[in-house]
C-alpha cells in the first residue's frame, strides 16, 4: 500500500501526522519509492503524535503517561469497584466509548442526567477512572490534547494526510497549532489501484465489489487474496457476513468461503 501524494517538498525537519498506523507504513514505503535513502520526516499516527508532542514540551513532567494496557487495567478496576462484573468484550466496548467521548469532547458529567441507565453507568465508570488517574498522578493518551493546547511554547506545524474528517478534538488541536495538508496527486485514470484509510474500509469495499459481481454472475467463482488473512480473519468474516447478509447463516451455507490454506 502506498499513499497518493508527492513528497518532494518534505524534509527531515518536518513532521507528518497520518490517519492510522497502516498509513504510516504506507507513507514510509512511498517515501522509499520517491525519495530513496533521503532522511525521513518524523511520521506519526494520531496517538503517537500526541505522545511525542507532549513528551517534547513536558520532558520533566511529574505525571507519568500510562500505556494502553495500564489504562485498561485501571478502567477495569473502576468498573469492578462500582459493582460491575467485567469481561473482555464489555471492557473493549467501554474503552472504545471512552475514546469516542474524548475524541468528540463529550464530558462524562453530560451523561449523568441522561435518564438512561447505561449512559449513567458508563459516566460513573468514566468519572471514577478519571479520579483514579488524579490519585495516582498519571495520564493516559486521551488527556494529552488538552495539555498540549495549554502549552507555554510554540510547536512546529505538522503536515496531515489521510484524514477523511477530523474529530472535534483533532480540529481544535490542529487549529491551535496550525497545520498543512499533504495534497493527493491527481488520480491516474489508467490505473485501477486504490488506497483506503483503514483496513475495515478496504475489506468493506472488496466485499461490496464481490457481492455486486456475484449478483451479476452467480455462476462464477470470485477469488480474493489477503496477505494478512490469519491476523484479519475475524474482521474479514464479520464484514463479509454483514455485506452478504450471512450473519445467521451456517458456515457451510454462506455465500462465501474463507480458506486459510
Amino acid at each position: 500500500m502506498w499513499i497518493n501524494a508527492n513528497l518532494a517538498s518534505l524534509t527531515a525537519q518536518d513532521s507528518v501526522v497520518l490517519a492510522n498506523n497502516r498509513q504510516v507504513l504506507a507513507f514510509k514505503k512511498t517515501w522509499n519509492l520517491q525519495r530513496g535513502t533521503s532522511a525521513l520526516p518524523q511520521t506519526f499516527a494520531w496517538k503517537q503524535y500526541l505522545q511525542n508532542t507532549w513528551k517534547a514540551i513536558n520532558p520533566n513532567s511529574s505525571k507519568r503517561l500510562i500505556s494502553a494496557i495500564e489504562s485498561r487495567t485501571l478502567i477495569n478496576q473502576s468498573m469492578t469497584r462500582l459493582g460491575q462484573i467485567v469481561d473482555t468484550r464489555l471492557l473493549d466496548e467501554v474503552v472504545k466509548n471512552m475514546d469516542y467521548c474524548h475524541a468528540h469532547l463529550i464530558n462524562p458529567t453530560q451523561l449523568l442526567d441522561s435518564h438512561h441507565q447505561n449512559s449513567e453507568l458508563f459516566s460513573a465508570w468514566m468519572l471514577d477512572y478519571q479520579q483514579t488517574k488524579l490519585t495516582l498522578n498519571v495520564l493516559d493518551v486521551n488527556d494529552l490534547s488538552t495539555l498540549i493546547l495549554n502549552r507555554d511554547r510554540e510547536i512546529s506545524q505538522p503536515y496531515l494526510y489521510g484524514f477523511k474528517t477530523l474529530t472535534p478534538e483533532q480540529s481544535g488541536l490542529f487549529a491551535n497549532i496550525g497545520h498543512q495538508v499533504l495534497s493527493a496527486n491527481q488520480p491516474n485514470t489508467h490505473s485501477s489501484n486504490q488506497t483506503f484509510n483503514t483496513t475495515s474500509d478496504e475489506i468493506f469495499h472488496v466485499a461490496t465489489w464481490a457481492k455486486d459481481l456475484h449478483s451479476k454472475h452467480p455462476e462464477k467463482h470470485i477469488a480474493i487474496v489477503s496477505p494478512q488473512l490469519n491476523s484479519e480473519h475475524h474482521q474479514i468474516k464479520s464484514i463479509f457476513d454483514q455485506v452478504f447478509d450471512d450473519v445467521l447463516v451456517g458456515t457451510g451455507q454462506k455465500a462465501y468461503n474463507i480458506s486459510l490454506g
